[in-house]
C-alpha cells in the first residue's frame, strides 16, 4: 500500500500546483452556498434536502474536472511508461489516482458541513438523514469518480502523445533522408575525386619515365658533344628537352597533391555524413 499512498500524495500535490482544484472548490462552493442560503432566507426553510437532492446534478460537472487528468496527464507528458516500469503495480497505480480524486471530493463536501453545523445553531436536527445524506454524496462521488479513472484511462486520452511521436518520427525520417542524400553526394564526390587522383598519379608516373627518358637523351648527346659528334645546339636541344620534362614532372606532382588532397576531403565528408546517418 505504499506505493498507492506514494501516487496518491503525489496526485493531491498536482491539484494544488495546478488551478484545477481552485478552480473547482470555488465553483462548487458558490452553486452549494447558493443552495443551501438561498432556501434558508429565501424559503425560510432551516434543511438540507434542496443542498442534497441538487449536490448530484452539480457533481456530473464537477467530478469529470478532477478525474479527466488523471492518467491522460501522465499519458501526455510520458511519465506512464516511467511508472509501468516501476515496481509499482497496476491497481495500486489506479488505486492512488482514485483515493487522489477522492480525497479532492471529500474535501470539497467536507467544506459544506459548516451548512450543517449553522442548522443546528438555528434548530434541533435530526442527525440520522444528516449522517446519511453526506454519506451518501460520498457514496455517489466515489461512483462518479470511478468512472472519471475509467474514462481517463481511455485510448483517446493518449492521441497528443501519439501526435507527438508521429511528429517526432517524421523528423526523425527526414533528418534520416537528408543523412542518406548526404551520404549519396558524398560519395559521388568521392568517386570523382578519386577518378581525378587516378588521372593524376597516372600523368606523374608519365612524367617520371618522360624525365628518365629525357636526361638520358641530354647524357648521351653531352657524351657525343664530348668526342666532338655532336654540335651545341644538339647539346642545347637535348638539355631544354630534359629541362622541360622536369617541369612536366613538377606540374604533374602538384596535381597529384591537388587530387590527393581532394580525395582526402571527400572521404571525411562521406565519414561525417555516415555518422549523421547512425545518430
Amino acid at each position: 500500500m505504499s506505493a498507492t499512498s506514494t501516487v496518491a500524495k503525489r496526485e493531491i500535490k498536482t491539484y494544488f500546483n495546478s488551478p484545477v482544484a481552485y478552480i473547482v472548490v470555488t465553483v462548487f462552493m458558490l452553486l452549494a452556498g447558493y443552495l443551501f442560503w438561498s432556501q434558508l432566507f429565501l424559503e425560510k426553510q432551516a434543511e438540507l434536502r434542496y443542498y442534497f437532492t441538487l449536490t448530484p446534478l452539480l457533481f456530473t460537472f464537477i467530478i469529470p474536472a478532477i478525474t479527466m487528468r488523471l492518467i491522460a496527464e501522465e499519458k501526455g507528458s510520458g511519465t506512464l511508461e516511467m511508472l509501468i516500469t516501476m515496481p509499482v503495480r497496476d491497481w495500486e497505480f489506479v488505486l492512488g489516482k482514485f483515493l487522489a480524486g477522492m480525497a479532492m471530493l471529500g474535501g470539497i463536501v467536507g467544506m459544506t458541513m459548516f451548512y450543517a453545523v449553522t442548522l443546528t445553531l438555528l434548530s434541533p436536527v435530526d442527525k440520522g438523514p444528516l449522517i446519511t445524506g453526506y454519506l451518501g454524496l460520498l457514496l455517489m462521488g466515489g461512483a462518479y469518480v470511478s468512472i472519471g479513472v475509467m474514462a481517463s484511462w481511455s485510448p483517446f486520452a493518449g492521441a497528443s502523445e501519439i501526435a507527438g511521436r508521429q511528429a517526432a518520427q517524421g523528423r526523425a525520417d527526414a533528418a534520416r533522408a537528408m543523412a542518406e542524400a548526404a551520404e549519396a553526394g558524398a560519395a559521388v564526390e568521392r568517386s570523382a575525386t578519386r577518378t581525378q587522383l587516378e588521372v593524376a598519379l597516372a600523368r606523374l608516373g608519365i612524367a617520371e619515365v618522360s624525365v628518365a627518358q629525357g636526361t638520358e637523351a641530354h647524357r648521351i648527346v653531352a657524351k657525343k658533344y664530348a668526342g666532338g659528334l655532336a654540335t651545341v645546339a644538339e647539346l642545347l636541344g637535348a638539355a631544354a628537352l630534359e629541362t622541360q620534362t622536369r617541369l612536366g614532372l613538377a606540374d604533374a606532382r602538384y596535381q597529384a597533391i591537388v587530387a590527393d588532397a581532394a580525395a582526402r576531403q571527400a572521404a571525411g565528408a562521406d565519414l561525417m555524413a555516415l555518422t549523421v546517418l547512425e545518430n
